[in-house]
């Protein structure tokens, strides 16, 4: 008497599937997922499929089986691996090898455009400070003091130095720079408060900004060509628009007062350096 080891009511003999219970018409062998292929010879026996695809799903029906399809929802064609050709911004790649789907760009590129954020003349892939203005010799990172030395590894980014001294001066002292700033004023022509020279006090808004210490008192004259009124008027918007200016820099309110004496500490001089001198601003640094 033949033996039926699976239970399934076909003999051993003619059971191709001997050790797994299955069906006659698959002589033996079971059709787990239904779809009218015998497991042995369905490539996915767990999901119903297609007898083109050797019992395989095509849910997008590209004829590409869906476990070898990278696109299983989207009709494609087979040498893209059942991926449709989508060029989402148009320049000739598809997104599949585009490294900037959405942002047009050549080939030579990858598909990115080229972007300058900064507008330095180093591309942002390029540039290790893509936001900071920068130079090309510095991989378009800043050099602020213009002293050669990349703002990074200056340990005085806005002040002049030397690379021996890691960007700042060779003999830089607070107090020294401060004696030398104070020794120096700001002068008008007759009769006006109007700046037109910003060197000085772009220095003194440098020394500030490198020295939150300390303090300036600005002091405003004026000489004796008009009335003690127009006089103490104008020696009042001499020092003002000074101040105004360093504000304007980001020097704190907090850190600056002023004095204005008018015409009472004039120079009574009659040659025109005598009388210009009278028409000045001082300036004063103090450590606090």
């Amino acid at each position: 008497m033949s033996q039926d080891a699976d239970g399934d009511g076909i003999a051993d003999d003619d059971d191709e599937c001997p050790n797994v219970a299955g069906l006659a018409v698959y002589n033996g062998c079971p059709d787990t997922d239904k779809d009218m292929i015998a497991d042995p010879f369905d490539d996915c026996p767990m999901l119903a499929g297609l007898p083109a695809l050797k019992g395989c799903p095509d849910t997008d029906g590209d004829g590409v089986a869906d476990p070898y399809d990278d696109c299983p929802d989207q009709a494609g064609e087979a040498t893209r691996k059942g991926c449709p050709f989508v060029d989402t911004d148009g320049d000739g790649l598809e997104d599949q090898v585009d490294k900037c789907p959405e942002l047009a760009g050549p080939t030579e590129r990858n598909g990115c455009p080229e972007i300058d954020t900064d507008r330095d003349g180093v591309l942002d892939d390029e540039d290790r400070c893509p936001t900071a203005y920068g130079l090309p010799i510095f991989n378009g990172c800043p050099d602020t003091d213009g002293d050669g030395i990349e703002d990074a590894k200056d340990r005085c980014p806005t002040i002049f130095g030397v690379y021996a001294n890691h960007g700042c001066p060779e003999t830089y002292d607070a107090s020294e720079a401060a004696a030398d700033l104070s020794r120096q004023y700001l002068l008008f022509a007759p009769g006006s408060a109007d700046l037109d020279k910003y060197a000085l006090l772009d220095r003194i808004a440098e020394f500030m900004r490198d020295n939150p210490d300390y303090k300036l008192v600005l002091e405003g004259f004026a000489d004796t060509a008009e009335s003690p009124q127009a006089n103490d008027q104008l020696s009042r918007l001499r020092v003002l628009n000074c101040l105004r200016y360093l504000e304007r820099q980001g020097i704190a309110t907090s850190r600056l007062r002023y004095l204005s004496h008018g015409a009472r500490y004039a120079f009574n001089g009659n040659t025109d350096e005598e009388r210009q001198f009278n028409r000045r601003v001082e300036f004063k640094l103090m450590d606090d």
